[in-house]
């Protein structure tokens, strides 16, 4: 079902994109022609593609109901294929979180450096890491874990993880790979586990 979702969400993205061009280029040449008429209809068309894009990104959100994974779950990333895997363990600490993410790529990098992160205490109060994680490619087939510091309240500590894309471009396509609908899932986090950092 993820799959006819995000393809149906790229194709939408397209046929608004093309809309739009076509009302901006038909509002150029009316404008150049001093064609009233056809500059009204081609701004009626491009409102209609922007506003019918910005209903169903409005719209996502809603349809899905929030997950909290087991542990040991994964949360998976995509683009035209969902490559890029993500699951939690908790630290050492309360403050601490093993994140693992794993690529089953063939030959493409992947950008973990790309997800916002954000830890969860008992009571849903989100917080930021204390520094992001090394922007570094994800090589295709390999798999690293990473130790992310939280600062939750006192007595509190992390209980589940969200990730979701961070790039504003993202925003933009509807379905499962927009950070508003990622936002409905998160991890929940398992025992410590050392983190195997790269060259260890």
């Amino acid at each position: 079902m993820d799959l006819y979702l995000r393809v149906f969400g790229l194709l939408f993205l397209a046929a608004a994109a093309l809309t739009l061009t076509g009302a901006l280029l038909a509002a150029v040449y009316a404008i150049g022609r001093r064609n009233r008429r056809l500059l009204r209809h081609a701004g009626i068309i491009a409102g209609g593609a922007v506003a019918a894009h910005a209903a169903l990104i409005a719209a996502g959100p809603r349809f899905m109901e929030p997950r909290v994974l087991p542990p040991g779950a994964e949360l998976s990333f995509c683009g035209f294929d969902c490559h890029l895997h993500v699951s939690a363990n908790r630290g050492a600490s309360p403050e601490q979180v093993v994140l693992r993410f794993r690529s089953d790529a063939k030959a493409v990098a992947e950008h973990p450096g790309h997800l916002r992160i954000r830890g969860y205490d008992e009571h849903g109060n989100a917080y930021p890491p204390l520094a992001a994680i090394p922007d570094v490619p994800l090589l295709a087939g390999d798999t690293v874990e990473r130790v992310v510091w939280f600062a939750p309240a006192d007595g509190l500590r992390i209980e589940r993880v969200g990730l979701t894309w961070r790039d504003w471009e993202s925003y933009l396509v509807p379905g499962p790979e927009n950070p508003l609908v990622q936002r409905r899932r998160s991890l929940a986090l398992g025992e410590f586990r050392v983190a195997r950092e790269p060259g260890s």
